[in-house]
């Protein structure tokens, strides 16, 4: 099991240093999920849930992106390479994390 996420937030539409909570994807297949969120601590997350096997998830600081500008999100995940990633503008931020999901 594998994909992506992308996205374009609109020019003054996010407050990226802003204390609010901003839900940008949410979807659930047969109990497996992902979310894309901007949280209340300035950071972009990227939560990937494998029903049966756990969690795992990937943040960024994205206090100093530009409100004034449009950004392009990426998430990816790969439950063979147990890897999940995050990417803003083509790689100008970027987060991967290795995951343990228990299995062979």
């Amino acid at each position: 099991m594998k994909g992506s996420v992308t996205f374009w937030t609109k020019e003054n539409q996010v407050d990226w240093p802003g204390n609010d909570t901003i839900s940008f994807f949410e979807k659930s297949f047969e109990g497996n999920s992902i979310f894309i969120l901007k949280d209340s601590d300035s950071k972009l997350k990227f939560f990937h849930v494998y029903l049966g096997k756990g969690r795992t998830d990937v943040e960024l600081d994205v206090k100093d992106l530009n409100v004034s500008e449009r950004h392009f999100i990426v998430a990816t995940w790969s439950v063979n390479s147990r890897e999940i990633s995050l990417y803003v503008d083509g790689g100008k931020l970027v987060k991967k994390q290795k995951i343990d999901y228990g299995i062979a």
